[in-house]
């Protein structure tokens, strides 16, 4: 157990704990759950160019389904949309090179991009405490 802090990404608020670290990829502010890895985790939320802003449900949708299969060695079983709110997500598990699975959860609200992205086996040992965070 960590103390927890509040970090604001591209407007959205986010609790986290200690265990977590400031880093920028790609020039965008991101977090980094630092344990068995420098990069076990990690959160970050990309504001989306003027004219790509789904207003719909169905404009997320198609938006989210656009970027999605551009993910090299995804696994088409693993995909799964839901929604909570105005948000709209996409989960999915990548096969990385190093024979690691990605869990990766991708959600878009209203202006902005939500990546999340973990170890599958992070994810799943640690779920409530993702979920927790991701308001899920």
């Amino acid at each position: 157990k960590k103390n927890s802090k509040k970090i604001e990404l591209n407007g959205l608020k986010f609790k986290i704990d200690e265990n977590w670290v400031q880093q920028e990829l790609d020039g965008v502010e991101s977090w980094w759950l630092q344990e068995d890895t420098i990069r076990d985790a990690q959160i970050m939320v990309e504001k989306l160019p003027d004219g790509m802003r789904p207003k719909t449900q169905a404009e997320k949708c198609r938006l989210l389904t656009f970027m999605i299969p551009r993910q090299e060695f995804l696994l088409p079983a693993t995909l799964h949309v839901f929604s909570k709110g105005d948000t709209v997500y996409i989960s999915y598990e990548i096969w990385q090179t190093n024979e690691a699975v990605t869990f990766c959860i991708v959600g878009i609200k209203e202006d902005v991009i939500i990546n999340f992205s973990a170890f599958d086996y992070v994810y799943y040992q640690n779920q409530e405490y993702f979920k927790k965070i991701l308001g899920l």
